[in-house]
């Protein structure tokens, strides 16, 4: 697997990601949870039946939007580290000086 196939394969993975953060809409996620983590500053919180619910649901709401940005960001740094690599750019010259020959 050469440099290339690995940033295929990263934009691959990113469209994956985009998605999955699609499919759990992250920004509307992400809105929730800041509605959730006020209603938690809440003096009477603790008084609230459905309060362990809803810090669940926060705890819930937090783990999974966080994993889909961790993975998204991990995958476009690969493939910055990838685009700025040397190597890579010396294998893209000479695939670019065999197909000249």
């Amino acid at each position: 697997v050469n440099n290339m196939d690995v940033n295929r394969m990263i934009d691959e993975l990113l469209v994956k990601v985009d998605k999955y953060g699609g499919y759990f809409d992250v920004d509307s996620k992400d809105i929730e949870i800041e509605k959730l983590e006020k209603e938690t500053l809440d003096s009477n919180f603790w008084n609230r039946e459905d309060a362990n619910n809803i810090v669940k649901r926060l705890g819930d709401l937090k783990k999974t939007t966080l994993d889909i940005k961790k993975y998204k960001e991990e995958l476009e740094t690969y493939k910055e580290l990838i685009e700025s690599d040397e190597s890579y750019k010396n294998d893209l010259a000479d695939r670019k000086s065999t197909r000249l020959n």
